[in-house]
């Protein structure tokens, strides 16, 4: 494969792969500890609106610490829903909408007798991932 082919496969697979697009984020470290602490068990979903609310606490905490535009916690889940991070579905009980983590927002499964890896396979056509136990 030559060096523009594969180049070419890495920035599609940068570009198609939400975890990928993720780990690229500047704002990482916001992303991982609000989302971790709102929605890091599996399964979990929260209201939009107080997920926002939750997020807007922790973004007043987070900027006497970290450099971080003026978004509110509503502009930046619209981010990461549109990278892939968040689903954001119609609430099933209640009026409004729920979110919750997409598959790209969890890590590899974690099992403590299981050692898991997540392994990215290039081809001059095409990228892709896969975890490994």
């Amino acid at each position: 494969m030559s060096v523009l082919a594969a180049s070419l496969a890495f920035r599609r697979a940068l570009d198609e792969n939400a975890t990928l697009r993720m780990l690229r984020a500047d704002n990482l470290a916001l992303m991982a500890a609000t989302l971790s602490a709102h929605l890091g068990t599996p399964g979990s979903r929260i209201a939009a609106d107080e997920l926002h609310e939750r997020i807007d606490g922790d973004l007043e905490t987070l900027r006497d610490h970290f450099v971080l535009s003026s978004k509110n916690a509503k502009a930046f889940c619209d981010d990461w829903r549109q990278a892939g991070i968040l689903i954001r579905r119609p609430s099933g009980s209640a009026r409004g909408e729920t979110y919750e983590l997409s598959a790209a927002g969890f890590g590899p499964p974690s099992n403590s007798s299981t050692n898991c890896e997540t392994r990215t396979t290039m081809s001059s056509s095409s990228a892709s991932s896969a975890t490994i136990c």
